[in-house]
Parts: structure tokens; C-alpha cells; sequence
């Protein structure tokens, strides 16, 4: 005997299929170029071109391994410091560690080395020792630009002096060789002209001699007189 689904199963079905259809146009995900669909999610696959990923890696990783990119506007730190905190890690990056204020402006003698390089030993008072003085990172380029607008300048401070001007006429013109250096950020200038601000200031002081010329001075001179002795 012929068997016939009663009306109500029809109709239930009916709804039910109706039901299910506008859930999928309710919960539809849109689908993107270039996207998978996981776990009902529509994920956006990458992209990018190997330039593209290439140029992403190296912004992730920074640009240290660049020569001395660390001063200029490229996003890395300015890196200012005491001498011997910054050389090795500025020397890494390519660069070369600039004594903001020559060093040569506190010694009564040549540049020391090893150990003499941590102490004040035949120092004008209140010196740093050549590794705490303040210094800042910058490109072999730079660093000879900074060096050709500072050492004439500080030289001829005392060119009528015998060899000495006040510390504060030095530190002005080795702030302003720090102006001039090219493409070294204005942020990164404040910066290393604060830090030898504040050591001059609170070391020897704006007021004490410091030496100028490029050569030590004569033993019993009036300049080696007064860099010993600290005060005019």
C-alpha cells in the first residue's frame, strides 16, 4: 500500500531549509583576494613581494648593522655616552666615538693609554678621564667634520693667550662644531651638547683655563702654570 508524508512534514521541512539559508546570508564571511577560510574565519593570506618581506625583516631587526646609521634620522638611537661606554658599541655599528669636548683641552700631557685612559693623571682640575668624557657616535665623515670646524676654532681661542681660553669659550666652540656636523639629527646635537654641558659645568667649571693648542705645553710656561694651577 502506497504510504504518503502527511502535510506537516512538507511544510516543516520547508521552514527548516528557509531557516538554514538565512543563517548563511545573516553569518556570511566575505571572502577577500587572497584570503583562506579557517575554522569559519576568513584569514588574509600574505602578499608580499620578497622586496617587500626583505624591507619588513630589516625594519624588525633595526639597521645596528649599518654603518653608523644610529645618529642619523632613520629611526635608531643617538648613541652619547662616557667614551669607553659607547667605542665598542659605536665601532660595531661603523663609527667612530667623538670626544664632544677634545680631550686634548684637559691634559697637560699627550693622550694617554691603557690604564691611564680611566684616570686624571696629569689633568687640568676637575677633569674627566679620557674614558668619561662625554662622547658621542658618529660616522668616519662625520667624524673628520667635526674635528676640522672644532680644533681651528678652539685653537685660535688662545692664540693670544699662549695656549689657554675659559672653559666655557671651548665648550661653546665644541658645541658648535657639533652643529655643524652633516647629517647628524638636531635631536642627537641637543643631546651631546647637553651631556658636555653639564660634565664642563660640573667639573672644572666654565671659568677655569683650558688648553687649546694642539700640542702640550712647555714645561714652566704661563699656560702649563695655569692649567696646573686651575684658575686664572
Amino acid at each position: 500500500m502506497a504510504m504518503f508524508l502527511a502535510p506537516p512534514f512538507w511544510v516543516a521541512v520547508g521552514e527548516a531549509a528557509a531557516a538554514v539559508g538565512a543563517f548563511i546570508s545573516a553569518n556570511a564571511v566575505p571572502i577577500a583576494a587572497g584570503a583562506v577560510v579557517v575554522g569559519g574565519s576568513a584569514v588574509v593570506v600574505n602578499q608580499m613581494s620578497k622586496a617587500e618581506e626583505e624591507a619588513a625583516a630589516k625594519e624588525e631587526a633595526g639597521a645596528d648593522s649599518e654603518v653608523c646609521q644610529n645618529c642619523d634620522e632613520d629611526g635608531n638611537p643617538c648613541l652619547v655616552g662616557p667614551y669607553a661606554e659607547i667605542a665598542k658599541q659605536c665601532a660595531s655599528r661603523g663609527g667612530n666615538a667623538h670626544h664632544i669636548v677634545p680631550d686634548r683641552v684637559y691634559r697637560l700631557g699627550t693622550r694617554p693609554t691603557g690604564a691611564l685612559e680611566r684616570t686624571t693623571f696629569n689633568r687640568i682640575r676637575g677633569a674627566p678621564s679620557l674614558a668619561n668624557g662625554m662622547s658621542v657616535c658618529l660616522s668616519p665623515a662625520q667624524h673628520v667634520a667635526a674635528h676640522a670646524a672644532t680644533d681651528p676654532a678652539i685653537t685660535a681661542l688662545g692664540a693670544a693667550t699662549g695656549g689657554v681660553a675659559p672653559m666655557a669659550a671651548i665648550l661653546a666652540a665644541s658645541q658648535n662644531g657639533i652643529n655643524t656636523v652633516p647629517g647628524l639629527n638636531q635631536s642627537c646635537k641637543e643631546q651631546a651638547n647637553r651631556a658636555a654641558s653639564n660634565q664642563v659645568r660640573s667639573g672644572t667649571g666654565l671659568v677655569a683655563p683650558g688648553r687649546t693648542s694642539m700640542n702640550p705645553p712647555r714645561v714652566l710656561s704661563e699656560a702649563a702654570r695655569l692649567l696646573t694651577r686651575g684658575y686664572y
